[in-house]
């Protein structure tokens, strides 16, 4: 008979394993997070109010299309260039982690708002409330090199989709690509009589992550076994102490 202790060990145990079975089974083999360092004269432009905002610039916003004047301050890139964490494209298929190997890109998500940040800008397109936007990819293919674990190339093709979450409503299209750990975001497109741009270019980089494999759940198991047995002679001894008569 299991102990109030033992059972809730093998409650925990099996509920851990079934949460690694499920993490394997329902997504990709591997996953790679993606830094972007965007260079200085990436821009955001409104056509319909004939401004911008550039990232090397102070403020970063807006100024005028025709003549440079400044119309802001915004600050329309909290974070400049330092696109840490934009996004993660993951493979079907499973690394070694040893010497040099190739991974294809089977899917990927990207999220552009926190880095051009368009509740700012939307003060600028005549309709307020239009600010926040989503990102959607589509067509992706590409490819990942690794040496020992270590991402060592980036290459990705993508059609890109900004969908503003107010009034418009409509996705703004265009392109994200990756060549060579080179990335071009290119968005230029007019929706509901409005013309917005996402203009920006620069270095893509790469982490791998770990994904749990059945043999953390066996090391578990082991864990948890040993656990229980040392209660079990803990027990024992405590049972045959008790049992002892004195002269």
């Amino acid at each position: 008979m299991y102990s109030r202790a033992e059972s809730l060990i093998h409650a925990s145990l099996l509920a851990l394993g079934i949460s690694i079975v499920l993490a394997k089974s329902s997504t990709a083999d591997e996953v790679v997070n993606i830094d972007f360092a965007a260079d200085g004269d990436g821009r955001f432009i409104d056509y319909f109010s004939e401004a911008y905002a550039q990232i090397n610039l102070d403020p970063d916003g807006m100024y005028s299309l025709v003549n440079d004047t400044p119309f802001g301050p915004v600050n329309a890139f909290p974070l400049e260039g330092g696109w840490l964490g934009v996004g993660e494209v993951m493979s079907n298929q499973t690394a070694t982690r040893v010497g040099i190997e190739s991974l294809s890109i089977d899917s990927a998500s990207f999220d552009f708002q926190p880095f051009v940040d368009g509740l700012v800008l939307s003060l600028y397109d005549g309709t307020a409330g239009n600010g926040f936007y989503s990102t959607a990819l589509s067509g992706v293919a590409g490819t990942v090199e690794l040496n020992d674990g270590i991402v060592t190339n980036l290459n990705l093709t993508s059609n890109i989709a900004f969908e503003h979450l107010g009034a418009l409503g409509t996705p703004y299209n265009g392109t994200l690509t990756i060549t060579n750990n080179t990335f071009d975001l290119f968005v230029d497109d007019t929706e509901n009589g409005i013309r917005q741009a996402w203009d920006f270019a620069g270095t893509a980089s790469g982490t791998i992550t770990a994904i749990p494999e059945p043999s953390s759940l066996a090391s578990l198991c082991a864990m948890g076994a040993t656990l229980i047995l040392r209660r079990r002679r803990a027990r024992s001894k405590k049972t045959d102490s008790a049992g002892l008569s004195v002269a």
